[in-house]
């Protein structure tokens, strides 16, 4: 039976190698990968200047574009009657991200460039939504004068620009503009997008490692953060509680109310007081320091106290 079985595997085998080889002796027949492929190659290749080959096989061809606002490589791989094309982006704004495409082999290649030139440009529209922050009307949240204030016209002309362009091909002027925008929006969206700009002008680094110094002591010192982290700290003593005599049954449910709607400005100093003693019995000593700079901004008057605490933690 054993050996019906190891006789089919090494005849599939057999026959996948050999259909694999006449592809290939197919493939060059047509002049090999970069002949038969040779419209959306070239398509690809001419969306950036420094887009470049990575390898050249018989069944295959890698290029793309490599640099400081990230990579995007396709990988076109002849199959059976198909051409696949594996996309691989490593972005500071996107993320990291596998996307593939699958085509008739004699599909017009124009048409299988403009779907994936369509399909990136949405995946990009609905990762980043930049459509939407560029029009949104928002309320400043960066100092005043930590970017670049442009007139009407001037910002008509960058939103008109912005979107068709990838990361790497943004002017000083359009990073200006989007930073600020994706500051108003999300945090960590404009931290990202600082980030690529510090790349894309090294220059300039200097004046935005200021500006991003003064909007991360304005976001972790915002309710936004505090109660997120609060929710954090919330949910990991509720996960892991741990009754004692000190800590009863009756602070549990102490918590579970908490964490129904939470609101740092909500709470009793009361409230704050025994969740701290009970971090601190359980050596949660991060949750511990967390709470206790939320704790001092809801109660100001005990800051020097609880600053003790915290001098005792850093120093452990």
């Amino acid at each position: 039976m054993w050996t019906i079985v190891i006789l089919a595997v090494v005849a599939y085998i057999l026959k996948f190698l050999y259909d694999r080889g006449q592809e290939i002796e197919k493939v060059n027949q047509e002049g090999g990968m970069l002949k038969k492929y040779e419209v959306i190659i070239n398509r690809i290749l001419a969306c950036n200047p420094n887009a470049k080959f990575f390898k050249v096989a018989p069944a295959s061809v890698t290029l793309g574009l490599s640099g400081l606002g990230g990579t995007l490589i396709f990988t076109l791989t002849q199959a059976f009657g198909k051409l696949n094309i594996y996309g691989t982006m490593n972005s500071p704004i996107f993320g990291n991200h596998n996307l593939s495409w699958s085509f008739p082999e004699h599909q017009n290649q124009d048409s299988m460039f403009e779907r994936i030139l369509s399909d990136l440009s949405k995946f990009q529209t609905h990762t980043m939504n930049l459509d939407s922050l560029i029009n949104e009307d928002m309320e400043p949240t960066c100092p005043p004068t930590a970017f670049k204030v442009f007139t009407k016209a001037e910002e008509e002309k960058i939103k008109a620009s912005i979107l068709s362009k990838n990361i790497e091909q943004f002017t000083k002027d359009e990073f200006e503009y989007i930073v600020s925008k994706c500051f108003k929006d999300e945090f960590y969206k404009g931290s990202n997008m600082l980030q690529a700009y510090k790349m894309g002008f090294p220059e300039e680094k200097e004046r935005l490692d200021k500006i991003e110094e003064v909007l991360e002591d304005q976001y972790y010192n915002s309710d936004e953060y505090l109660n997120s982290l609060m929710a954090e700290i919330l949910q990991d003593t509720i996960e892991h509680f741990k009754p004692s005599v000190q800590f009863s049954d009756f602070f549990y449910k102490t918590l579970k109310i908490m964490e129904e709607e939470v609101d740092i400005s909500s709470y009793m100093k009361e409230e704050y007081e025994e969740l701290l003693q009970y971090l601190l019995a359980q050596s949660k000593h991060e949750f511990a320091f967390s709470l206790i700079c939320i704790y001092q901004k809801c109660y100001p008057q005990e800051a020097a106290r609880l600053q003790e605490y915290a001098d005792m933690l850093t120093g452990q």
